[in-house]
């Protein structure tokens, strides 16, 4: 175990994680990634509504060069402050595009009826999800996974108190994903495949979530345990995660002692 410990060390000195300029977790990454993809989409429909709403309207409404015409007023509007707003943080529809996006595939996911058949079709709805907003399979992947662990908590019966988390709670939560993933099987086997990098972003997306749920926190090793028995992480994956979230935890407390 030490040994396999310390290449994972040698391995964490090259990895995408330790590349990063700014050092940020991978789903930081994909969060901006989805963000920024469905701000193009957006950005692409209100730009061809407004060419069709000029077509429509008098010459005297014409687009300058450096602006777009929004369809409610036909005047034209800067987008000069648009890097500007990017950098001053996320819009609050920015805020809830991941939001968005997994509440797409959850609901793809639970109007699906079981069998072979069943699962081709969710397969073919997902992908149409994925090229109507532009997602990058990276993000497809922590979107699946956050949109299975959302079906698994529609089905359970949440606790009074959401801050305390009793055993029995655990214990049903588990099962509970452990049937999801057993129920859509064909589909989740149809993108993660063993793959290492799908196997990351799942276990990404599973720490995201565990973060703002304590009883996800406290499920998080039974689910992990789940989704290997079910061969959707793979081991390498699961010690690279270790490994990163070790290399956190250090420069998080070099921080605080420097500060």
């Amino acid at each position: 175990l030490d040994d396999y410990s310390d290449g994972s060390s040698d391995e964490l000195s090259v990895s995408p994680y330790q590349r990063s300029s700014n050092s940020c977790i991978l789903w930081d990454t994909a969060e901006d990634r989805i963000r920024s993809n469905l701000a193009k989409w957006r950005q692409s429909h209100t730009r061809a509504r407004g060419q069709s709403s000029t077509s429509e309207t008098a010459v005297s409404h014409q687009r300058r060069p450096s602006g777009k015409m929004t369809r409610k007023s036909g005047r034209t509007v800067s987008t000069a402050g648009t890097d500007a707003d990017r950098l001053s943080g996320p819009s609050e529809d920015e805020e809830q595009s991941e939001a968005f996006l997994v509440g797409e595939i959850r609901h793809t996911l639970e109007h699906s009826q079981g069998g072979d058949s069943a699962a081709e079709n969710v397969i073919l709805e997902v992908n149409s999800l994925k090229h109507a907003y532009n997602i990058m399979i990276d993000d497809l992947y922590f979107l699946l996974t956050k949109a299975i662990l959302d079906v698994t908590r529609t089905k359970c019966p949440t606790s009074d108190s959401p801050n305390k988390v009793d055993k029995e709670s655990v214990r049903a939560f588990v099962t509970e994903f452990k049937t999801q993933l057993t129920r859509f099987e064909v589909v989740l086997h149809a993108y993660f495949g063993q793959s290492t990098q799908a196997s990351r972003m799942c276990l990404q997306a599973l720490e995201d979530s565990a973060c703002y749920n304590p009883l996800l926190m406290e499920a998080s090793p039974y689910l992990m345990h789940a989704m290997y028995d079910a061969d959707l992480i793979t081991e390498e994956a699961i010690w690279w995660w270790h490994a990163v979230v070790e290399h956190q935890i250090k420069k998080n407390q070099l921080t605080l002692v420097a500060d």
